[in-house]
């Protein structure tokens, strides 16, 4: 539902299977709310998939990700931890700004 699996598909999966998406790059940090996810790569790059109807995706609008995207506000920031929750994330990136993405961000 809404690509929170991040294959680009909107299918259930029954069994395990690497997202081909991020074939290649290091992942060190996961963040899981409701319906979307958050990944943060050692690059300190953003990415976001799944429901993004209160706009907790970060994209600037309230669209669904069925695939991963970087998050195109946070680039040339590096995010060190990520968080989320219900309808919301939060980024904390180096230098210790917090940005928020929930409801119409």
């Amino acid at each position: 539902q809404g690509g929170r699996l991040g294959h680009g598909e909107g299918v259930d999966q029954l069994t395990p299977r690497r997202i081909e998406a991020l074939a290649g790059v290091r992942i060190w940090a996961v963040a899981a709310g409701r319906d979307h996810c958050m990944a943060v790569s050692d690059a300190g790059t953003l990415y976001s998939w799944g429901d993004g109807s209160f706009g907790q995706l970060g994209h600037g609008n309230m669209e669904n990700k069925a695939e991963l995207t970087v998050i195109a506000a946070l680039q040339g920031k590096r995010v060190v931890q990520v968080s989320a929750g219900d309808d919301f994330c939060l980024a904390l990136v180096e230098g210790g700004e917090v940005i928020e993405h929930t409801m119409g961000v």
